[in-house]
């Protein structure tokens, strides 16, 4: 390996690889969602396993070869890094909030985030004609429609 300096053909090269692979990720999620199969890591593992075949039988050193092979290195990135998480989610530290223990559930994608590789997306504000209302919190118009008289209080996503 050696360093070299930037160039026109290198940056382009780069940049077609990371929309490859990060394609691939997304691609991987809905290729594994659609395999008739009922257990999740048997689907992550065919699908790991697709991308993997694909970015071995991908030959050539053009455009199109290096980002069809990006795309099957994202494939097969994402579902074992998911797979691996699945299968060790049960096995993991509980985390009590020391940093090795936050470290090992955060890398292995048991931080409550949801997904390892992306955290789950916020759809925003609703508006409604009582105002501005956050996703976790509700509002009632009037306190009798509720027969404790509350009107507006917050909830946790379970």
């Amino acid at each position: 390996m050696n360093f070299q300096k930037p160039n026109g053909k290198r940056v382009t090269e780069a940049i077609v690889s990371v929309v490859a692979v990060g394609a691939g990720m997304i691609l991987s999620k809905g290729i594994s969602e659609v395999i008739p199969v009922d257990n999740s890591i048997a689907k992550k593992a065919i699908t790991g396993t697709l991308g993997l075949v694909g970015s071995t039988v991908i030959g050539g050193s053009d455009a199109i070869a290096k980002a069809g092979k990006g795309l099957c290195v994202g494939m097969a990135a994402t579902q074992v890094v998911e797979g691996v998480s699945e299968a060790t989610a049960s096995l993991l530290p509980a985390n009590d909030g020391t940093a090795a223990k936050r470290f090992v559930n955060a890398a292995l994608g048991s931080n409550g985030s949801g997904s390892t590789l992306a955290a789950p997306r916020r759809k925003g504000r609703v508006r409604r004609r009582l105002g501005t209302v956050q996703p976790n919190e509700f509002r009632l118009a009037s306190p009798d429609l509720m027969s404790n008289g509350v009107t507006s209080g917050q909830y946790q996503m379970a």
